[in-house]
């Protein structure tokens, strides 16, 4: 699927095509910036889910309908580094290089940081998964690069707040007379999974640890949960209390984009890595299988030209942004 999507922001025009035809008209005055927000771990059925009669993700769910949503799109892989590789190159993971432990991204993948600040872009990212850190390539092409890890191995995420409230900053300080592109990479829910603001998570009858926290995570994987389907489903409903938590985080961002006038003149890319498993095919977390609870993910395009719709069209990560600038 690699080369099903061609666009360019030559011109200062930005065109986007999928197999089933042009869903971005080519503009011809300024060039429009671009913000990536990747949601970690948000699989495409929770991600639509609704309960009690509301959105599990409203503010997502809003942008569903206002703008351009992927509603097949297949991730190009089972973890953060290979599927997010895909997202900002439009490479598969065999071109990127980036599929495997301790593999960086490819010298001779261009990224579209990359390409965008040889357009006179700025370009900048916040991001809060240390596996996407500049050594593995990703901060190429970035003027600046933040990476949050709140301890330093990864273990645990900077909250999606923490996240949205350094791009905020930047967004305000940024040079307001050239185009920006900004990556944005939330991970709520991520595990370990917390409860909702205010809320004590379950007991586990198995562990010392609360469901959903790190503790019980290490428990659950070297087997000691005596009846882990149970204590999965009770950490089923923590993960979207952690959607709930990002997806306020995400309208937070619109809400400033909305603020600083900048809606009319920027594509919104939101898109998943991969999802998560919950005991559906007898396995849990990420990484080891590629059931649909893995590689479906949501996805959303909104911004100038953009046609609100639904493309039913089974795409891939590296078919949601430009993967050659002319």
């Amino acid at each position: 699927m690699e080369d099903v999507l061609r666009s360019g922001i030559g011109a200062w025009a930005l065109g986007l095509l999928v197999g089933c035809g042009p869903v971005i008209e080519p503009r011809a005055s300024e060039p429009p910036n671009l913000v990536v927000y990747a949601i970690d771990t948000l699989r495409a059925d929770d991600a639509w889910r609704h309960e009690d009669g509301r959105p599990v993700a409203p503010r997502l769910a809003a942008l569903r309908e206002q703008c351009l949503s992927y509603d097949d799109v297949v991730a190009q892989g089972a973890w953060t580094r290979p599927t997010m590789a895909s997202v900002l190159t439009g490479l598969v993971p065999q071109r990127h290089g980036a599929w495997g432990q301790g593999r960086p991204l490819a010298p001779e993948a261009d990224t579209l940081a990359e390409r965008l600040h040889g357009e006179g872009y700025l370009t900048h990212a916040v991001v809060n998964n240390p596996i996407l850190g500049e050594s593995m390539g990703f901060g190429r092409g970035f003027d600046g690069f933040e990476l949050l890890d709140v301890r330093g191995d990864g273990t645990v995420h900077a909250p999606s707040s923490d996240v949205g409230g350094r791009a905020e900053a930047w967004l305000r300080a940024r040079d307001a007379t050239a185009p920006f592109f900004l990556w944005v990479h939330a991970a709520d829910p991520h595990s370990p999974y917390d409860p909702a603001d205010g809320a004590r998570a379950p007991a586990s009858p198995s562990s010392d640890h609360p469901v959903g926290s790190l503790g019980w995570m290490w428990d659950l994987r070297n087997g000691r949960i005596a009846e882990p389907q149970l204590e999965l489903a009770r950490a089923h409903h923590l993960y979207r209390d952690e959607i709930r938590r990002n997806d306020a985080s995400l309208g937070r961002l619109v809400d400033l984009l909305d603020e600083l006038e900048l809606r009319d003149d920027t594509l919104l890319l939101v898109v998943s890595d991969h999802g998560e498993e919950f005991g559906e095919h007898g396995g849990h977390e990420h990484g080891k299988s590629l059931s649909r609870e893995i590689v479906e993910v949501p996805a959303v395009l909104c911004g100038p030209g953009v046609a609100p719709g639904r493309i039913a069209t089974t795409v891939g990560q590296v078919d949601l942004l430009p993967s050659t600038l002319a």
